[in-house]
């Protein structure tokens, strides 16, 4: 008996010893979520980023993008670039830099894709400052303005389109390094093993390998091409942004009604787009439709060369965006008719950018979901889907077609879509130095960035003539940050200039610094 005893008190001691050793791995383990990352560092008492890159998983220290001129709150340069750790889902992005000497030194900020909802969520943890031995880490809520000012108020990834990535280490895609690029990287490179930061960092063997950016023609033949980290994270971003915006789409009241014009819109092999509606809206949806065209044209082009102002090698010229990439189409329907805003669907951190390129064709990547969906409720429309591909006698653009008109059978225009005073989209649009200042003052006075009044024209006139930078005046460094002198630090980020615009603004700056009564921008 005092056998059994024993032998149950010690079964009892060891569960209680496993139970115990069981919570503490709980605690000690990081859940990857916003919520678990700011459970870990609160359970561990973790200080410091360093501290907390020392408990990251491989899959995390792996996988991450080195960024050298940074558009974010977390500055850097060639030599301490933002390191964006996005591990093998991008589900979660952490970022940091590694410098005391750039802004966002102590902050760890997170990017996270909430699949429940489909949508992005952000937070930003800021550690006590080095040698602060008094001050707690302090957890930013969900989605905080400073943060918003340019992830949208519906945030949403902020990463270039393919083939360019302007500021991070491989810029153009399989293409060599450009001299300051592999300058900057070998410095970097160097400093590694031993910087505070950057030594938890692994698989640093892909960032010394030429081949990671520039495939040789033996390693695409070979079927052994290395996927550069940018165009890792542009596939996995691209994937949860679609996510996004579907889940945006087929929540719309309307969907159910145009949903088959929908997918016609992201057919290649379908024909113009106001055939899908009835008969009677077809000439005016024709009008609104190339207005809107045209207005989109010209946001690309600004939005294409302004990303290669950006650049830091040879400013070559913008490119072309297809339609296809454009989605010009299908953001119609949205916008028109479901009532979307898509003027932040793309990445781009400037809104009405509408570059949707992917390194898988964006349209059957949206297709393919869109599909799925409709398949669930018509279950005749697979079997035509079969014959997308038929250049003649298209039985599935012939399917869609009937359908949508069926869909929309009885309804009046007017009562269906939103047409812009019934009729045209403008074929021009500028902001005006009077929205865009106030764009400036919704950073510059409210903590974002460094304090200018640019909502009070009396204090800003005030100081524009005072020495500012290595530029000289205020005004000198305004003057440049507005121009397309200043690529990656060019002012405001979301907005891409039309000339007019450029030049109103720089009248305005000019005008306000000289000793007159200081008057706002004209309405």
């Amino acid at each position: 008996m005092r056998f059994l005893q024993k032998m149950f008190a010690c079964l009892a001691a060891l569960f209680v010893l496993t139970a115990s050793c069981c919570a503490q791995a709980d605690r000690n383990t990081l859940h990857l979520s916003s919520d678990g990352v700011e459970e870990f560092i609160r359970t561990n008492h973790i200080a410091s980023v360093e501290q907390f890159l020392e408990r990251l998983p491989d899959s995390y220290l792996s996988h991450y993008v080195l960024v050298f001129n940074s558009r974010s709150l977390q500055s850097s340069t060639f030599a301490n670039p933002r390191v964006l750790m996005y591990g093998t889902t991008a589900r979660l992005v952490m970022s940091f830099n590694g410098s005391p000497d750039e802004t966002g030194y102590d902050a760890l900020e997170l990017f996270e894709f909430i699949d429940q909802t489909k949508s992005f969520q952000l937070e930003e943890i800021q550690f006590p400052a080095p040698g602060d031995q008094n001050a707690q880490v302090i957890f930013s809520e969900k989605n905080p303005q400073r943060c918003l000012r340019c992830h949208s108020a519906n945030p949403h990834p902020l990463w270039d389109a393919p083939p360019l990535w302007p500021g991070s280490y491989g810029e153009v895609y399989h293409e060599k390094l450009s001299d300051s690029e592999t300058g900057g990287l070998y410095a970097w490179l160097r400093a590694q093993p031993t910087h505070a930061r950057y030594r938890h960092l692994k698989n640093t063997a892909l960032y010394q390998d030429d081949a990671t950016f520039y495939p040789s023609r033996h390693n695409v033949y070979v079927g052994a091409e290395i996927e550069a980290p940018n165009a890792q994270l542009s596939r996995l971003l691209t994937t949860l942004n679609n996510e996004k915006i579907m889940q945006q789409v087929m929540s719309s009241p309307g969907f159910s009604q145009f949903r088959y014009a929908l997918l016609a819109s992201l057919s290649s092999n379908c024909t113009a787009l106001p055939t899908y509606f009835p008969q009677p809206w077809q000439r005016q949806l024709e009008i609104d439709h190339a207005g809107f065209a045209a207005l989109d044209e010209i946001y690309l082009q600004r939005a294409l060369n302004r990303k290669v102002q950006r650049k830091v090698a040879d400013k070559s010229p913008p490119g072309v965006v297809s339609n296809d990439n454009s989605l010009r189409d299908f953001r119609y329907i949205a916008e028109r008719a479901l009532g979307i805003d898509t003027s932040e669907w793309s990445m781009a951190l400037e809104k009405n950018a509408p570059d949707f390129t992917a390194l898988d064709p964006i349209k059957l990547l949206l297709e393919k979901k869109l599909i799925s969906r409709i398949s669930a409720e018509d279950k005749n429309i697979m079997q035509e889907f079969y014959f997308r591909s038929y250049p003649e006698n298209n039985r599935y653009c012939a399917y869609l077609e009937k359908q949508s008109r069926r869909a929309l059978d009885g309804l009046e225009l007017a009562q269906a879509m939103a047409l812009p005073h019934g009729a045209a989209a403008p074929l021009t649009q500028n902001l005006g130095a009077a929205q865009i200042v106030q764009v400036c003052a919704s950073c510059h006075t409210t903590g974002v960035a460094p304090r200018i009044e640019f909502n009070d024209p009396a204090a800003l006139a005030a100081r524009l003539n005072l020495p500012y930078s290595a530029r000289g005046t205020l005004l000198n460094e305004i003057l440049y940050r507005i121009s397309s002198k200043a690529g990656a630090r060019r002012m405001p980020p979301t907005i891409n200039f039309s000339e007019p615009d450029l030049e109103e603004l720089g009248s305005y700056f000019r005008d306000l610094s000289q000793p007159a009564n200081p008057s706002k921008p004209d309405q």
